[in-house]
C-alpha cells in the first residue's frame, strides 16, 4: 500500500458522499501497520474506485449525518424553561398594574408602597338641605279693602264702599262722605312675593370607609397576579378612573376606590313664600291729599264706634306690617369620587 491506496480511500469516500469528519483517528502505531485505519483487510482498489475488504465501510463513529453523536443536545432553551416568565402580569391590558388590597388600612408589607383611598360612600337623609332667601318681599296693603257699617247697637250690617288701596299711598274716596257710629273693614291678604332657595350640604353626614392598596415589587408581581398575596390582603388590579375589570380575566371582583369623596347637592325644586298680615289699619282723612287725619281704626273686620262724629271723609290710607317666611325643599345628596381608581381583584 502506498500513495495509490490512500488516493482510493479518499476517492471512495468522496464518491459516497461521507464526510471525513468522522474518521478514525490514525496514530503512529496504526499508520506503519494499516495504513489510513481502513481496516485488516487488502485494500486493493477495485475497479469502481472502492477499496476492497470485508464489506465494512470506514468508521464514522457511529454518526452518518455530519459528525455529531445521537446524544449530543442543542444549547438552545426548550419551550418550557424559555418563554416568558411572568405570564399572569405579560397578559394584563395597557393601563393596569398589580397591587394588594386591604379594607381596613392594614400596614402595606415591606417594600410595597402604599396607597391610602375610600371606598363605599353614602350620604345621610340629612346631609343636604335648602336654605331659602326672600328675594321680593310680598305685599299687604296693595287690594281691596270691603267696608261696612250701622248706625247703632254695635253691629255693621250695611256694605259700604269697597276701597283701592296701594301701599301706603294716599286714596281718594269715589264719594265723599261721613263717618257713622260704627265701622268695619276687611283686611288686606297677603300677596306677591318671591323666593330662592340655595342647597347647602354637611360633609359630616357622609359616611366612608377607609382602604388601602399597595403597589407590588415587580419581583413579588407575578406571585401576587397568580393569586398569592400577603397574608390579610387580596390580589388584585388596578386603573385609573371608573372603569370595567378586563373582559377574560380571573380579576372579576371591582370595586371603586377614591382619593375623597364629595358631597354634591342638587337644586332646591320648589321655594314658597308665606307669612302674615299683622295690625292692618286705615286711617280717614278730610282732605284728598291724607293730610288732615280724622280717625285711625282697625281693619281687621271687627265692627267698632269710629267716634268720628258724622264728620266727613274725602280719602283714606291703608298699612299694615308684613311678616313673612319661605320654605324651600327638593335637593337631593350624591357622592361623587375625586380621584376614582377601580380595583378588580380575584
Amino acid at each position: 500500500m502506498g500513495e495509490g491506496v490512500a488516493m482510493a480511500v479518499a476517492a471512495s469516500i468522496a464518491g459516497c458522499g461521507l464526510s471525513t469528519v468522522g474518521l478514525a483517528p490514525v496514530d503512529a502505531a496504526g499508520a506503519g501497520e494499516g495504513g489510513a485505519g481502513v481496516g485488516e483487510a487488502d485494500a486493493s482498489p477495485t475497479r469502481d474506485g472502492s477499496v476492497a475488504g470485508d464489506g465494512g465501510g470506514p468508521s464514522l463513529g457511529g454518526d452518518a449525518g455530519g459528525g455529531l453523536t445521537p446524544d449530543a443536545k442543542s444549547d438552545a432553551p426548550s419551550s418550557g424553561d424559555g418563554g416568558a416568565t411572568t405570564p399572569c402580569v405579560s397578559a394584563l391590558p395597557a393601563g393596569w398594574g398589580v397591587v394588594a388590597y386591604e379594607a381596613a388600612r392594614a400596614a402595606c408589607p415591606a417594600g410595597y408602597g402604599g396607597h391610602d383611598a375610600y371606598s363605599g360612600a353614602a350620604a345621610a337623609a340629612g346631609a343636604c338641605a335648602c336654605d331659602c332667601q326672600i328675594t321680593t318681599s310680598p305685599n299687604c296693603t296693595k287690594g281691596m279693602v270691603a267696608t261696612s257699617y250701622g248706625g247703632g247697637g254695635g253691629t255693621c250690617p250695611m256694605q259700604g264702599e269697597v276701597l283701592t288701596v296701594d301701599g301706603s299711598s294716599c286714596t281718594a274716596l269715589t264719594q265723599s262722605g261721613n263717618l257713622t257710629q260704627y265701622f268695619a273693614s276687611q283686611p288686606v291678604a297677603l300677596s306677591g312675593g318671591a323666593c330662592s332657595g340655595t342647597a347647602t350640604g354637611d360633609p359630616s353626614q357622609v359616611t366612608k370607609q377607609g382602604v388601602r392598596y399597595c403597589d407590588v415589587p415587580p419581583a413579588s408581581a407575578e406571585s401576587v397576579c397568580e393569586g398569592m398575596a400577603p397574608a390579610s390582603f387580596a390580589a388584585c388590579i388596578v386603573s385609573a378612573g371608573d372603569v370595567g375589570c378586563p373582559t377574560g380575566s380571573p380579576f372579576t371582583n371591582k370595586t371603586l376606590v377614591a382619593d375623597d369623596e364629595m358631597l354634591t347637592c342638587s337644586a332646591c325644586t320648589t321655594c314658597a313664600v308665606s307669612g302674615t298680615c299683622n295690625s292692618p289699619k286705615i286711617a280717614f282723612f278730610s282732605d284728598g291729599a291724607c293730610t288732615q287725619q280724622v280717625v285711625q281704626l282697625a281693619s281687621d273686620g271687627t265692627c267698632e264706634p269710629s267716634n268720628a262724629n258724622n264728620q266727613p271723609v274725602a280719602a283714606a290710607e291703608y298699612s299694615a306690617q308684613t311678616n313673612a317666611t319661605c320654605q324651600a325643599s327638593g335637593t337631593a345628596a350624591s357622592v361623587s369620587p375625586q380621584g376614582p381608581h377601580t380595583l378588580c381583584c380575584r
